[in-house]
């Protein structure tokens, strides 16, 4: 597998092979704290995608050198179902990624904070696996 980088370049030809995220489903979150103080995060997502002939894959993103993260849940809210899909944008050189239907199109750093599930970092890797449920 190789892991591809997700740029303002790249990002339109992602969001259409992967259909925005939209109606995927989050398998996994992983963040993780590495040597001398950077931070990682690892989601993995099912989502519908353009290249694969049963129409879904695993789609894994690593956000490198994390800056912000935010995931607020109750009994009554779940960030599992990516009804909204996903919203991409960079500023000032960190790639900002949300995953909540709480923000229709943002615009700026502060729309992403209002997302119940956000992650900014200064680097965002992916790549997409064969459709797993589990």
């Amino acid at each position: 597998m190789t892991m591809q980088s997700l740029t303002r370049e790249s990002l339109t030809s992602f969001m259409h092979r992967f259909e925005s995220f939209n109606d995927g489903l989050i398998r996994s979150v992983e963040y993780r704290y590495i040597a001398a103080g950077a931070r990682k995060a690892v989601i993995t997502a099912s989502v519908m995608d353009h290249l694969q002939a049963q129409g879904w894959s695993n789609v894994v993103l690593t956000i490198d050198e994390v800056t912000e993260i935010k995931l607020w849940e109750d009994r009554r809210t779940s960030c599992q179902v990516l009804s909204g899909g996903l919203k991409v944008d960079w500023f000032d050189g960190v790639a900002f990624l949300s995953f909540s239907l709480s923000i229709a199109d943002p615009t700026s750093v502060e729309h992403f904070r209002e997302s119940e599930f956000y992650v900014a970092g200064r680097s965002v890797l992916w790549y997409a696996t064969a459709y797993d449920d589990k």
